[in-house]
């Protein structure tokens, strides 16, 4: 397939800028809602791959993992074009994007699904980074030869990822019980993954309990110490021998949108961005306040009818309606996650592959390159 012209758009192009599940979601979704006649799609992303972060909190534990999946060829399955480049800037009323190298795109439509920004969540301790099992699994090899008697697991206050804390806490609890370790999980909210309903909290909190994690709510901590988490409202501290601090998610900052105070890009239940034309975001670098890759599959959903509508595709606009779906796995035990706020009760995707994410076409495309890995025990 030939490059086509960066410069002009014909009318009919859409441009995704990210890499990720989100951006993927959406470039399944606009062929599968257009798929006679429509867009010219580029898609743009500094990381050459695409990649599934969901499972990295079970790689370390050698639970699961999922393979990259080159980008070149997810567009060459879709008509679509891969420009490997970074974004550097919007120009809304030009209709470009500014790449890091100088080129500019032109668009007719814009996505903007390029990802939240993972920080350090908290002054010290030691970063949980997706990239990095090995952290993880050093912290699980300390606690089953004996080094270390306990760990905690902290997430900070303020957007992030909530599952992988679970996961992570729960999977440490199995290498510790033998030696007689003690894990730890400091958690901002009332209830444990209150997002998915009471019930999922309640059997979140019988997992937890049933593993032996000692579970802390309500703790909005950003300073923890090297041996010592402190705690607000004049709790008292408490030791343990490791910390991992799960990340804060900002916003990417990409200059040229509309942005709030943390970065991130504000949009509408569309993924219209606030005050522009033709320009629409999805995903963990959006103003929503949760972060995880089923919702932002949802996302990328409404934002890619609402363009094709605007392209003047038969399409039917449909705002974001969320629904909370997720699958927490950690060694033996597996919870799937279900909740929907509507009271609809709309049918729960389909877990029978190694996938961790709901999205409405990017499950089904996951299982179908096989990409997506979980173990079993005895594997």
């Amino acid at each position: 397939m030939s490059t086509p012209d960066l410069s002009v758009a014909g009318g009919q192009r859409l441009v995704i800028a990210g890499g990720g599940v989100a951006a993927v979601e959406a470039l399944l979704a606009a062929r599968a809602l257009a798929p006679e006649g429509g867009p010219e799609i580029l898609l743009i992303a500094a990381d050459p791959s695409l990649r599934l972060p969901p499972h990295a909190a079970l790689k370390p534990f050698a639970r699961g993992h999922a393979d990259p999946l080159p980008l070149a060829e997810v567009l060459a399955d879709h008509d679509g074009h891969f420009v490997h480049a970074r974004i550097a800037t919007v120009d809304p009323r030009r209709h470009v994007v500014v790449l890091d190298d100088g080129r500019e795109v032109a668009y007719d439509e814009l996505l903007v699904a390029v990802g939240g920004v993972p920080v350090k969540g908290t002054d010290r301790g030691t970063g949980f980074e997706l990239a990095s099992p090995e952290v993880v699994a050093g912290v699980a090899a300390d606690l089953e030869l004996g080094w270390a008697r306990s760990a905690a697991v902290v997430v900070p206050d303020g957007p992030t990822w909530p599952l992988p804390a679970y996961e992570i806490a729960l999977q440490l609890a199995e290498h510790a019980a033998p030696a007689g370790g003690a894990v730890h999980l400091f958690i901002p909210d009332e209830e444990p993954l209150s997002l998915f309903g009471a019930r999922a909290s309640g059997e979140v909190r019988a997992l937890l309990a049933d593993a032996g994690v000692k579970l802390y709510t309500d703790e909005r901590l950003r300073v923890v110490r090297t041996g010592l988490v402190e705690r607000d409202h004049l709790r008292p501290p408490v030791k343990v021998d490791r910390i991992l601090s799960m990340p804060r998610i900002v916003g990417p900052a990409i200059p040229g949108l509309p942005l709030n105070d943390a970065g991130f890009i504000e949009v509408d239940a569309h993924g219209r961005v606030a005050g522009l034309t033709q320009v629409h975001a999805a995903g963990d670098g959006t103003s929503l306040p949760y972060k995880f890759g089923g919702l932002a599959c949802q996302q990328a959903d409404a934002a890619v009818a609402d363009i094709l509508a605007d392209l003047g595709h038969p399409v039917e606009r449909a705002p974001l309606d969320p629904v909370f779906d997720a699958r927490l796995v950690a060694g033996d035990r597996e919870l799937v996650l279900h909740h929907d706020p509507s009271g609809a009760d709309r049918r729960a995707p389909d877990w029978s592959g190694g996938a961790k994410i709901a999205g409405r076409y990017l499950t089904d495309y996951v299982a179908v390159k096989g990409i997506a890995h979980l173990a079993h025990r005895g594997q």
